[in-house]
C-alpha cells in the first residue's frame, strides 16, 4: 500500500471563517493541516458530497455544543482512496463512502461489541471531531479528507456516486431504526416526514417487508410517497393531532420519526398510534428540546421512546446491499462544490427539502417554470435527432400543475379532434408522396418532373443508378423529408407545451418541465444513459402525444372525466386504434405489388437506418448513396413464423429456404408494418 502522488500537504475547502459568516452560510476557500498521519488512516480525493441538515445547524451554530471555526462540514462523502496505511484495510483506487463518523478509540467494550457509533471515549465526527493529535476533523466540502480505514466503506459496483453518497448519513440514519425496530412482513411501519431521511426510510421499511405507511403535515408529499411505494390509503395527512390519533389509534408496530420541528406531538399523537409494546425512534435532531410529557403514557402501552444515531461500518454495508437487492434510489440533484454556499441557503429557505434533517435535494420536477433558450434548443435538438423507437413509443401520462383561464370543454374536443386530423392526414400523404418518389423510374426527381417541371435542371434526373436499386436513392431522401416535417410539428407542440398550462383541462395540461434532466442528457445524445435518464424523467409522454397522434388523444380526454387512470386507459385504446388504422391504411405496395425477393448477403435495416444487418447477423455500417439516402430495406411486423412459411397480417403467406435468423439462399421481405422505410429494389440475376 502507497502513497499516490500528488495529495497535498494541506488540503483546501468551503468553510465558515467565524460565526457571522457561518449564520449567512457564506463559504470560503479554507486550506488546512489534516491530523497526523497513521498507518490507520486514508487519504481520500472526495469525487461527491451531498448536503445534510447536520451542516446547517453546524455552521450556524445551532446545536448545544458550540460550533469550532473555521469549519468545513459534508459528512455524506464519496471519493477515491488516494493514500492507504498499512492498517487501514484498503487499497489506493478503491471506491469508499464515508458517514458522519471518521473514527473511535477501537478499544472500548462498545467498539469490542461493534456498535462503534457510541464510542465510550466518543466518536470521532467527520467534521467537527477530536483527532487524538488535538486538530478538528474538518468536511467534505473539500477535495481531499483523512478517516480511519475502517469508517471508509467500499462503495458497490452496482451503485452510483450520486446514489450512494446520502446513504452514507440520511440512509444509514433510517436504515438503523427501521431494522433494530424490527421491520419486516406483518409489521405496520409509519415514517414522519418524506424528506431526504424519510424518503428513503420509506424505501427501507419496504425493503424489509413491512407495511409502509407515511405522515405528512400536507398532501403535498402524496405524489412523492405513492412513487416511493406507498399506498394512497396508507397517506396520513395530520392537519389535527386529536383527530388523526382517534383515526389511527393503535396501529403502529414502529414509527420513525424523521422530522426536527420544535413541538413534535410526542404524546399527543405518536404515543397513541402505536400498538401496545409499539417502538417510537427519533432520528430528526431538533434544536429545541422535545416536549415534556408524563411517564404514563409510556407505562400505560409498554411503548419504547429512544433515539438512533446513524450506525456501524457492519451496519452500512449491509444497508448498502440491501440498497443494491432492492434498487433503493436516493433523490439528488447535482452541482459542482462551489455552488455549496448557495445551495445551502436554498436548503435553509426551504428549496431544498423544508421538512426533515436532509441532505440537498430538489423535486424532479417544477411545475410551469420559464426555460431558458439553451434549454430550448436543446429539447429541440433531441427531437431531432431522438431515436424512432422512443417517439413512437405511449406511457402514462404526467401528474401536472396547470394553472390559468382554461378551454370549454366542448371547444377542446373539437380542437384536439381537428389537429389529431389534420396531422394524420399530412402525415399519409407525404407518405404517398415519399412512395411514388421511391417507385418512380426515376426517382424524386421524376417525380417532380411529372408535376412541376425541373426546367434546366432535368439532367439530374438522368444520373446513373446503382445497379442493385431500381429507383433513384432519393427515395431514401423523401423519408428523411417527411421525418424533418415530422418534427415541425414537434415544435409547434412545444408552443402548445408552453402555453398548455394556461388554457388545458386540470388533468391533461402539460405543466412541469425537468430542469435537472439537461446534464446527463446533453453531455450523450446517444448514450444508453442519456436514454434512461430522459425516458425515467416523464418525457415519454410528451412524445407519445406528440408523435402517433400528433396531439393529445380525444379517447383520453373523454376517459379523463372518470379520473386519470381512466384517462390513461382511453390513452392506450386511442393509440392502438389511431395507429392501426392510419398505419394500416398507409402499407405500402412495392413495385411488383406485393413484396421482393433477395439473395444471400441483401442488406436489411431492422431499426431505420442506424441500424444494419446483413444476411448472416453481421452488424454493418450504413451505406450511402451519393444522394445521401440509403441502400437498404426494412422487414417490420411478422404476424405469424410457422416452419418455413411466413403469414403477413394481409394473411398471404410465402416460402423462404431460411428464416431470419438462419438466413440461406432467399429472404422474404415483407412490406407489411410500422411506418416502413422502403426503397425499391430489383432482383439481381
Amino acid at each position: 500500500m502507497s502513497q499516490t502522488d500528488g495529495v497535498p500537504e494541506q488540503f483546501s475547502g468551503y468553510a465558515a471563517h467565524d460565526e457571522v459568516s457561518g449564520k449567512a452560510l457564506d463559504l470560503q476557500p479554507y486550506k488546512y493541516t489534516p491530523q497526523q498521519w497513521s498507518e490507520a488512516l486514508v487519504d481520500i480525493k472526495i469525487t461527491h458530497c451531498s448536503i445534510c441538515g447536520s451542516c446547517l445547524h453546524t455552521l450556524q451554530n445551532g446545536w448545544p455544543r458550540p460550533t469550532q471555526y473555521p469549519a468545513i462540514c459534508g459528512h455524506e462523502i464519496i471519493g477515491t482512496v488516494v493514500k492507504a496505511g498499512k492498517e487501514s484495510g484498503h487499497q489506493v483506487g478503491l471506491r469508499v463512502g464515508v458517514g458522519a463518523q471518521a473514527g473511535a478509540c477501537g478499544s472500548c467494550d462498545n467498539c469490542q461489541s461493534g456498535v462503534e457509533t457510541y464510542c465510550e471515549k466518543g466518536m470521532i465526527g467527520t467534521y467537527q471531531g477530536q483527532w487524538s493529535d488535538g486538530s478538528v476533523a474538518q468536511g467534505g466540502y473539500a477535495d481531499y479528507v483523512r478517516v480511519e480505514g475502517k469508517f471508509a466503506i467500499e462503495i458497490p459496483k452496482e451503485l452510483s456516486s450520486e446514489n450512494a453518497a446520502p446513504m452514507m448519513c440520511a440512509g444509514i440514519t433510517t436504515y438503523n431504526p427501521v431494522k433494530n425496530g424490527g421491520a419486516g412482513p406483518g409489521k405496520k411501519v409509519a415514517i414522519v416526514g418524506i424528506g431526504g431521511l424519510g424518503h428513503l426510510g420509506i424505501q427501507w421499511a419496504k425493503a424489509l417487508g413491512a407495511d409502509v405507511y407515511a405522515i405528512s403535515h400536507s398532501d403535498s408529499k402524496l405524489d412523492d410517497a405513492e412513487k416511493l411505494g406507498v399506498k394512497k390509503e396508507n397517506f396520513i395527512i395530520c392537519k389535527d393531532n386529536e383527530e388523526t390519533a382517534k383515526k389511527w389509534k393503535n396501529t403502529f408496530d414502529l414509527i420513525v420519526c424523521t422530522s426536527h420541528q420544535a413541538d413534535l406531538p410526542v404524546d399527543k399523537l405518536y404515543f397513541p398510534v402505536l400498538k401496545a409494546q409499539g417502538r417510537l425512534t427519533i432520528v430528526g435532531l431538533p434544536e429545541e428540546k422535545i416536549p415534556a410529557f408524563y411517564g404514563h403514557a409510556l407505562v400505560g402501552k409498554g411503548i419504547s421512546f429512544g433515539g438512533s444515531l446513524i450506525g456501524p461500518p457492519a451496519m452500512i454495508k449491509e444497508m448498502l446491499d440491501v440498497a443494491v437487492k432492492h434498487n433503493v434510489k436516493s433523490w439528488t440533484s447535482s452541482h459542482p462544490m462551489n455552488e455549496v454556499s448557495q445551495k445551502l441557503k436554498d436548503m435553509k429557505d426551504g428549496k431544498g427539502d423544508p421538512d426533515d434533517k436532509d441532505e440537498m435535494q430538489k423535486p424532479d420536477y417544477q411545475p410551469n417554470p420559464r426555460p431558458s433558450l439553451l434549454e430550448r434548443i436543446k429539447f429541440t435538438i433531441w427531437i431531432l435527432f431522438s431515436p424512432r423507437g422512443l417517439e413512437t413509443s405511449w406511457a402514462p401520462s404526467l401528474s401536472v400543475v396547470p394553472r390559468g383561464p382554461k378551454m370549454s370543454a366542448g371547444s377542446f374536443f373539437l380542437f384536439i379532434l381537428g389537429k389529431t386530423v389534420v396531422c394524420h392526414f399530412m402525415m399519409t400523404l407525404l407518405w404517398f408522396i415519399a412512395v411514388s418518389c421511391a417507385q418512380h423510374p426515376q426517382g424524386s426527381w421524376g417525380f417532380l418532373d411529372d408535376y412541376i417541371g425541373l426546367g434546366p435542371f432535368k439532367w439530374v434526373k438522368n444520373y446513373p443508378q446503382l445497379d442493385h436499386l431500381k429507383a433513384a436513392p432519393f427515395g431514401g431522401a423523401a423519408w428523411f423529408a417527411i421525418d424533418t416535417l415530422g418534427c415541425l410539428f414537434n415544435l409547434l407542440e412545444i408552443i402548445l407545451f408552453q402555453v398548455g398550462p394556461y388554457i388545458l383541462p386540470k388533468d391533461l395540461a402539460p405543466g412541469k418541465f425537468d430542469t435537472t434532466l439537461y446534464p446527463a442528457l446533453f453531455n450523450d445524445l446517444s448514450s444508453r444513459e442519456s436514454v434512461i435518464a430522459f425516458w425515467s424523467k416523464g418525457w415519454h409522454a410528451i412524445f407519445r402525444r406528440n408523435i402517433i397522434f400528433c396531439g393529445w388523444n380525444p379517447l383520453e380526454y373523454i376517459f379523463s372525466v372518470f379520473g386519470k387512470d381512466a384517462a390513461k386507459m382511453g390513452g392506450m385504446m386511442g393509440g392502438m386504434i389511431f395507429s392501426g388504422i392510419f398505419h394500416e391504411y398507409r402499407n405500402p405496395q412495392t413495385t411488383d405489388g406485393n413484396y421482393h425477393e433477395r439473395r444471400a448477403g441483401t442488406d436489411m435495416a431492422c431499426n431505420g437506418p442506424r441500424m444494419l444487418w446483413d444476411s448472416n447477423g453481421r452488424k454493418l455500417d450504413c451505406e450511402r448513396t451519393w444522394a445521401g439516402g440509403y441502400t437498404t430495406a426494412q422487414t417490420l411486423d411478422l404476424a405469424e413464423i410457422s416452419g418455413t412459411f411466413l403469414r403477413t397480417t394481409s394473411g398471404k403467406m410465402d416460402i423462404s429456404t431460411r428464416i431470419l435468423g438462419t438466413l440461406g439462399a432467399s429472404l422474404v421481405y415483407i412490406y407489411n408494418g410500422f411506418t416502413p422505410k422502403i426503397i425499391p429494389y430489383s432482383v439481381p440475376p
